[in-house]
Order: C-alpha cells, then structure tokens, then sequence
C-alpha cells in the first residue's frame, strides 16, 4: 500500500512540475530567467502556444514527460521541446532519445500540413526545434550534451554528419543567491526542491527568503503552489499526521504565506523525527523476526542433526535413519557429508 502511495504521490509531483511550465506567462519568465541567449529577446511572448501533443515512448511514459511550445522569432515558427528527467539517475542516452523525440516532432509537422505540396516545395523549411532537458537528480548532468560528440569519429565527418546541442537545466547546481535575486515562480520552485533535499529545516529557511514573493501569486499560482509544497512534503510525513499536514496548508490564503511557514516549520521536525523512529523501529522489529526464524531454523537443523547420530548408535543405516525421520532432501545431502565420509 505505502508503495502505490508512494508512486502516486512522485506522479503527482511530476505533474505538478510540469503545469507550472505548461503556464504561457511561467514558460515565458522560465525562458527569459534561465537562458542567455540574445533569442531570448526576440520570441513574440503572444505567439507562444503550448502544443497537446507527446512524444515519451511507452517504456519512459512513467519516468518522464514532455513540454511542446511553438512560437514565433521574426514571423518565423520555432518549438521548444522541454524533456522533464525529474528522477535520480543521469540517461546517457540522452542525446539519441532528443533525436528520436525531435524527429516525430517533425514528422508530425509535416503531416499536419492542410496542404501537403507545400513541404516538396524548393524552398520550404522546418521550423527549428530548441531541445531542453530540466534535471533534478543530486548527482550532476554529465550526459554528453552534443549530438555531434556523441558519435564515434565524428571529429573526421564534423561538417557531413548530425549535430545538435541540447539546453540542460540541472536544478540543484544553480547557485543558491543567483536563485534568490529571481523573483519568478520558476525560481521558487527550483530553490525549494534544493532545499528539500538538504535538509527540512533548509527548506523553511528558503520558504521565510520567499514570503513576499510568493504572498504576490494569483490565486491560480497560489493553488497550484500548494499544491506542490504538499506533494513534496507528504511523502516524508507520517501516514497519521499527513491530514493534519493537509488541512494546515489548504486552509492558507497568499497573503497567509507567513503563517503557513510559521505552522509548517513548528511541526515539520516532531513528523521528520517521528518518521525516522518509526523506521528504526520497524527495522529492529524486522531484525529480530529475521533472527528468530534463523534461529528456529537452526534449531531444528540441529535437532534433527542429532536424531540421525542417535539412530546410528542403535544401528539403523543412514537411508534408514532419514526415513525414519522424513529428513529433508536438502538436509539428506548435508548430513551424509558428515555421518557417511567421516
């Protein structure tokens, strides 16, 4: 049970990520705080349109999810195509996997066309696609990031052969003040999820640096933020005080921010430390189960070890003794490597 919650609980928390950048007025601030580069400043922000489809193949459908902007830069048409890899370990596949994402992400261009001459066309394009990975595991991102470098030999061939470079945004190496000076949703989000895996009372210190940013969200951000927080925390959170935790954050407004962290950080380490003794002591109780059973079972191997010694000393062959006792196979074969060799 505690396993399905689990996994419904990490579900729930990709998702969240990802309507937070599935936010137009959010993706666009995410654009402008995290990338430097002069295009930046060139998108039309009102041409912006989050496209419905996904390209995650079956066998990543529950490790990660995908984000499809199209947008204009000077009337021309470009996508964005944002891999979110919200898990723990580096895919050093990555560069192969955005190739293959990219491609159907053309292809499906091209087919959607009303007018299917256009692309024979001499002088039709395809629009450019920016491919981005947004990472949060501890380790950092040290998948190979040029599709070029990741073919063998292709310093011989750099000019004939593919190449594309990817965006990474590898959450937990940005730099904490840099973070700060960011006054976005985004950023918020980021230095909160860094927080948290440092350590609860480093994730109420960030939540206090945040107050008057986030006492400023619309109700829309507000509810979504919560919602976030709560799914983030939950999971750490004994099962018996996770509606108390629930209700504590529910019943908060924005402007309420304040409060919500005073409650947060005056309960947040009597559930932290609660959940820990009850891990340890659930793993004692497991530790001494496992050890009587082994010793039960030693026990009676002993006991029956025994009982074959004593029906040799009353003459009975070693066959006859294991039958008289209905030794066990495995058992058969260890003993007569003792009563029948030595």
């Amino acid at each position: 049970m505690d396993k399905i919650c689990n996994e419904y609980i990490n579900n729930e928390y990709d998702k969240t990520y990802k309507s937070f950048l599935e936010n137009k007025e959010e993706f666009f601030e995410f654009l402008q705080d995290f990338v430097n580069a002069e295009w930046v400043k060139e998108i039309d922000k009102e041409s912006l349109e989050l496209q419905k489809n996904s390209f995650i193949r079956k066998d990543y459908k529950d490790k990660e999810s995908d984000i499809i902007y199209c947008a204009k830069i000077k009337d021309t048409d470009i996508y964005f195509y944002v891999l979110l890899e919200l898990q723990s370990t580096v895919d050093y596949r990555m560069p192969l996997r955005l190739l293959q994402y990219m491609v159907e992400l053309w292809n499906y261009i091209v087919e959607k066309k009303e007018d299917k001459k256009i692309v024979s066309k001499k002088g039709y394009r395809l629009p450019a696609i920016i491919p981005m990975v947004l990472y949060n595991g501890k380790n950092s991102w040290t998948a190979e990031t040029s599709f070029g470098k990741y073919q063998a030999g292709y310093e011989f061939f750099e000019e004939y052969i593919v190449n594309f470079k990817y965006l990474v945004f590898d959450i937990n190496r940005y730099d904490d003040i840099e973070l700060e000076q960011v006054s976005s949703l985004i950023s918020t989000i980021f230095s909160l999820d860094k927080g948290m895996q440092m350590s609860p009372e480093e994730f109420i210190r960030r939540m206090k640096r945040r107050i008057d940013n986030i006492s400023n969200y619309t109700p829309e951000q507000w509810n979504r933020f919560k919602y976030w927080i709560e799914i983030l925390i939950a999971p750490k959170i004994p099962d018996e005080h996770r509606l108390e935790f629930e209700k504590l954050i529910n019943n908060i407004k924005a402007n309420e921010v304040g409060n919500m962290v005073m409650n947060i950080e005056k309960n947040i380490n009597r559930w932290f430390n609660e959940a820990e003794q009850k891990g340890i002591r659930l793993g004692k109780e497991q530790g001494l189960e496992q050890g009587l059973e082994q010793g039960l079972e030693q026990g009676l191997e002993q006991g029956l070890e025994q009982a074959i010694a004593s029906l040799l000393k009353k003459g009975k062959s070693y066959e006859e003794a294991c039958d008289l006792i209905d030794l066990p196979q495995t058992l058969k074969e260890k003993f007569k490597i003792k009563f029948i060799n030595h």
